[in-house]
């Protein structure tokens, strides 16, 4: 593990805790446990370095294991929404963003640190980072964090060394289907994390059972399920935005079922006084999903073989939900039943394809 420290510039974190007093890190996307274990070594190395800082999250934790993975671990965190961010640019100078594409909050808004192990989306040429770290052959953020931690060991105390090893142990199990689809940069991350993660708190995550609502959903899935050859769509159908998190838990099942090599779990967000719809992807075949979304929609990102985009409703008014359901999901069909047959890599905006389907119903 030591030849591939030498390959990666570690000194922006001892920069950073020089430069600035105060940094926000928010979690923009899903918080899930890759994300949240990266989060947690950056509020823990700040906190070493006596930088103020805290752990803001977008969107709610729903996941039964994602709750009781931060309980354990006792990982802190506040929730806000966008409307939140003026507040977080009077109290903090800068802010930093882990495991996820799009790193811009606000224009106004410094961007300290942006780390991610996806293929980076097109940034503004006046959106400045100072630190912008992007290594896609890692298939986590965890695995990263854990060279970190490797590098720093002697700042943390061992109660702390042993949370952080057992938060980037389930952060990468989770991340690699667990670890079904780890490469040799992973195996040698996990040598070093099973000396001091504990594995009884990973057993008791990895018991949790479905929840019966959950179950009804799976259940939902399978029967709206369309397959096109190999590839598989499917919806849960409208969902509050607490249990946001049980798609991803569902296309985790699908991608198991053989002989499935992509799967496509939607659902229509209720998310306040708005809709989201939401799609979460789980495949087996390398070096597909990132122009797959891409090519669809604005607003994911994807690692080797998990992604997720949204698309936000907030142009549709007066809709039946129902009826708003069905056009997302018919037209997410369509998207990608041409995608599969696609031989010109053509680039299709699925968000458009729905502004259009609703505007001809009000006619």
């Amino acid at each position: 593990m030591d030849n591939i420290i030498k390959k990666i510039d570690f000194s922006f974190l001892d920069k950073i805790v020089k430069k600035y007093k105060n940094l926000a890190i928010v979690i923009k996307g899903s918080p899930d446990p890759d994300a949240l274990a990266g989060s947690f070594f950056l509020y823990k190395f700040f906190t070493f370095h006596n930088l103020k800082s805290n752990i803001y999250l977008l969107s709610e934790l729903s996941l039964k294991q994602n709750i009781m993975f931060v309980e354990v671990l006792d990982i802190p965190f506040c929730k806000i929404n966008m409307d939140g961010i003026a507040r977080l640019k009077e109290e903090y100078e800068g802010y930093v963003i882990v495991d996820f594409k799009n790193p811009i909050l606000d224009n106004d808004f410094k961007c300290v640190l942006h780390i991610d192990h996806h293929i980076p989306m097109d940034i503004p040429d006046d959106f400045k980072i100072d630190y912008q770290i992007i290594i896609e052959e890692f298939s986590s953020i965890s695995t990263f964090f854990t060279l970190a931690l490797k590098l720093h060991f002697d700042k943390f105390t061992e109660p702390d060394i042993r949370k952080l090893a057992t938060g980037f142990y389930y952060g990468l199990y989770t991340d690699t289907n667990s670890l079904s689809m780890i490469n040799a940069i992973d195996e040698e991350v996990l040598v070093f994390l099973k000396k001091y993660y504990n594995s009884f708190i990973i057993e008791q995550i990895n018991e949790i059972s479905f929840s019966e609502y959950e179950v009804q959903l799976f259940t939902k899935a399978i029967f709206s399920k369309v397959k096109i050859e190999d590839w598989v769509i499917s919806s849960v159908g409208v969902i509050n935005e607490l249990n946001r998190d049980s798609i991803a838990l569902i296309a985790d099942l699908f991608i198991k079922r053989k002989p499935i090599n992509l799967v496509l779990i939607s659902a229509l967000i209720k998310k306040e006084d708005s809709y989201i719809f939401d799609v979460s992807i789980r495949t087996t075949i390398e070096n597909i999903l990132d122009s797959l979304i891409k090519d669809i929609a604005k607003n994911g990102g994807a690692s080797t073989f998990k992604g997720a985009f949204q698309i936000n409703l907030g142009f549709v008014e007066n809709a039946q939900v129902e009826e708003l359901h069905d056009i997302c999901f018919d037209n997410l069909v369509k998207v990608i039943r041409i995608k599969k047959d696609d031989t010109h890599n053509l680039k299709l905006n699925l968000k458009e394809a729905i502004q259009e389907e609703f505007r001809s119903l009000l006619k």
